[in-house]
């Protein structure tokens, strides 16, 4: 930091690297913008409870306008489903209030997720209406009951489609012996708090910011 001439901070610090630090000679605070949120896939699944009200509305607002849905979750992605993937998220671009920054970010980011070569572990759980993919949730299973989740977009004008998404995957996340996801961290942005809030945490994953006294 001193050659670079650079604060000397280091962010992204995790509970088991900060328990074990001398308070005498660092400075430590909470950095809430990268806190990861982790979900339990059995609330997802029920959305039982007064925090997950909301989201039981959703469910049934999708359910009650009688979509010709289809539901699935592979684990590859080929040409013509990539594109669909990158299409919607366009549709998604333009409904959200981002910044170009943060589009172009997480576009990039898309990209390079769909170009990991086939591998069990990934999954792509897809709503298609009248065979228009119109949400997609892309996670991963990294073990130990857990999945990441990577992106997840939709096509907002199916009102409750998102609820719905999740619910369903939450599902098969459990037949799978998933019990819990990491949904990440908001970096800040107020939308993407209240939307992650919302979906009532089992807990977080915290992270820290560590300056020298």
């Amino acid at each position: 930091c001193r050659r670079e001439k650079l604060e000397p901070t280091l962010k992204l610090i995790p509970d088991i690297v900060i328990n074990n630090l001398d308070k005498t000679k660092f400075l430590v605070q909470d950095d809430k913008d990268n806190f990861d949120y982790i979900l339990s896939t059995n609330k997802i699944k029920t959305y039982d409870g007064s925090k997950l009200a909301t989201k039981r509305n959703y469910l049934r607002r999708f359910l009650k306008d009688k979509h010709n849905y289809k539901f699935e979750i592979i684990n590859s992605s080929d040409v013509h489903l990539k594109e669909k993937i990158k299409k919607l998220f366009s549709i998604w671009s333009k409904q959200k209030n981002m910044s170009d920054t943060y589009v172009d970010n997480e576009f990039n980011a898309l990209n390079r997720f769909l170009n990991i070569p086939p591998k069990p572990e990934l999954i792509f759980s897809l709503i298609w209406i009248d065979d228009k993919l119109v949400a997609f949730w892309l996670l991963e299973d990294i073990g130990n009951n857990y999945a990441i989740s990577h992106f997840e977009k939709a096509d907002t004008s199916y009102k409750g489609v998102v609820s719905f998404l999740m619910n369903h995957t939450a599902e098969k996340l459990i037949d799978n012996g998933i019990l819990y996801i990491n949904h990440e961290q908001d970096l800040g942005i107020p939308g993407l708090r209240i939307n992650k809030e919302s979906l009532d945490p089992y807990c977080y994953l915290k992270k820290f910011i560590v300056r020298s006294r």
